[in-house]
C-alpha cells in the first residue's frame, strides 16, 4: 500500500509542477527574433566585423599565408608557380601552388615528380 501512496504523491507533485510551468509567462525568455530586433544585436555584429577587419589589416590570416621576418614585420610566404615542384595534399603555403583556383599539384602514378599544373590539363 505504501508503494501506491508514494506513486500517487509523485504523480500529484508532477501534475502540480506541470500546471505551474504552464501558468508561468514564458515570454520572459528572449527569443531569437527579439535578439535580432534589439540594438545589442547590431552592436555585436558591428564589433565582430571590426575585429575581422583588424585581423585582415594586420596580416595575421588564420590560413597561414603570412610569416614573421627577422625584423618582426609581416611578409608574404612564397608559393609555387606553374611547372614548379610542389607537395600534393599539403596545407603549407610554401609547398602549395600559388593560384589554387586554376592550378593543382599533379603527380605521376607513384606520387613522384609533382608539379603545379592547370586544373583543365588532362
Amino acid at each position: 500500500m505504501s508503494g501506491g501512496v508514494c506513486l500517487w504523491s509523485t504523480l500529484k507533485v508532477t501534475l502540480v509542477i506541470l500546471l505551474l510551468a504552464q501558468e508561468l509567462d514564458l515570454s520572459l525568455t528572449r527569443s531569437y527574433e527579439d535578439y535580432l530586433k534589439s540594438p545589442q544585436y547590431e552592436s555585436d555584429a558591428l564589433r565582430t566585423l571590426q575585429r575581422i577587419q583588424k585581423r585582415l589589416q594586420s596580416g595575421r590570416h588564420a590560413s597561414g599565408d603570412h610569416g614573421v621576418s627577422k625584423r618582426g614585420r609581416w611578409r608574404r610566404k612564397s608559393c609555387r608557380s606553374w611547372r614548379e615542384p610542389c607537395t600534393a595534399w599539403t596545407s603549407t603555403r610554401s609547398e602549395q601552388c600559388c593560384d589554387q583556383s586554376s592550378q593543382i599539384c599533379r603527380c605521376n602514378l607513384w606520387m613522384q615528380n609533382c608539379r603545379c599544373a592547370s586544373r583543365t590539363w588532362g
